[in-house]
């Protein structure tokens, strides 16, 4: 991500008791107005981003929650966010949350975790960098069953986060199946216009065109269908890369090979081949909409790759030597589906609603 400041703008608020009318400010910590506070230290970060003497979130004002309480079941979604003050790209990201997580205060459970060399570290603090930590910053959201909603290392626009939090208030979902947990005693959402509707993806009002296809909270969704127009106008052009590392970062390899917190979609490509780039056009969209939500790796089988140990592990178990080849893993990596040929995006997303217990 760039250094470039991103000015704060007050999103619109989603968060309707029902009533019309917007929900009470969370409660000011004493000495002054919360959120003119945060404000003020927001400007503060924007115009020394790196000084490590002006905090990202400063506990007075923020009033971070305990880090263990992310990793037990509650009744609040968690965002989480590993920082270090020193690190410009870290504070930027802070001077772009803080206005959300003023306005949002009582409706989370908020975790800070300080990634600082010689930071004070905690048993809780140190697992949750052991599950999500990637890089500085890192931001999360989990839903009440601390499943991950969103996940990203590197800086991520405020709009995204509160779509996450938002989701995870109006669909909690269940407990995982396999496990001892009891469904929680959650409270009702008002954010939800019924069981299990998301509401950033309501129908319509009278009058407002009908919506297809997902529904973006950033400009990677037009990216993401540009770059698929460019693979269909110009399938097998090793120049154009059918997934580009900035648009569907993969994590490594290694996520495959071990049981994670979200399922796994794996992708065999090769950018000299026609069917793999017509595959990632189809893809590309559903991919960057539902990449907080899933381990991505992708794999080039091409004549000139180069594979590390792991990636080579995962190559002998899952390539049937024909590309491009799809599949798709619970969190605790069991099959869920496989395909050998170009598939329809509705297919991998049917499979990974399948692998999410939905």
């Amino acid at each position: 991500a760039g250094d470039a400041p991103i000015v704060p703008v007050a999103p619109r608020d989603p968060w309707s008791d029902g009533t019309g009318d917007a929900p009470a400010e969370p409660a000011a910590p004493a000495g002054g107005d919360a959120v003119a506070r945060a404000m003020a230290h927001v400007t503060q970060l924007l115009d020394r981003p790196g000084a490590a003497e002006v905090a990202g979130y400063p506990a007075e004002l923020v009033q971070p929650d305990d880090p263990g309480m992310a990793l037990t079941p509650g009744t609040k979604p968690v965002l989480l966010v590993f920082y270090d003050d020193g690190d410009r790209a870290s504070d930027l990201q802070a001077a772009q949350l803080l206005p959300l997580i003023m306005r949002l205060r009582e409706r989370i459970v908020l975790v800070t975790v300080d990634r600082a060399e010689g930071a004070k570290r905690t048993s809780g603090s140190d697992e949750l960098v052991l599950r999500y930590f990637d890089d500085t910053p890192t931001v999360a959201v989990l839903d009440a069953y601390r499943r991950a909603r969103l996940l990203r290392s590197g800086r991520v626009d405020a709009a995204s986060v509160e779509a996450a939090i938002a989701d995870a208030i109006a669909n909690p979902g269940e407990p995982d199946e396999g496990t001892d947990e009891a469904p929680l005693d959650l409270p009702a959402s008002p954010d939800a216009a019924e069981p299990g509707v998301n509401p950033f993806d309501r129908p319509a009002s009278a009058g407002e065109p009908e919506r297809k296809g997902p529904v973006f909270s950033s400009p990677e969704g037009h990216t993401a269908r540009a770059h698929a127009a460019r693979l269909q106008s110009a399938p097998g052009d090793p120049s154009v890369p059918g997934y580009p590392r900035d648009l569907v970062p993969s994590a490594p390899a290694g996520r495959v090979l071990s049981p994670g917190v979200k399922p796994c979609v794996i992708i065999f490509y090769d950018d000299s081949v026609k069917a793999s780039d017509l595959q990632a056009a189809a893809y590309l969209e559903l991919l960057v909409n539902r990449r907080s939500a899933i381990d991505l790796v992708v794999i080039d089988v091409g004549p000139k790759a180069r594979w590390d140990e792991d990636q080579k592990r995962v190559v002998r178990t899952y390539f049937n030597f024909y590309v491009p080849t799809t599949v798709v893993l619970t969190a605790s990596r069991a099959p869920v589906k496989s395909w050998y040929s170009r598939v329809e995006a509705s297919a991998l997303e049917a499979a990974l609603d399948q692998a999410l217990g939905r």
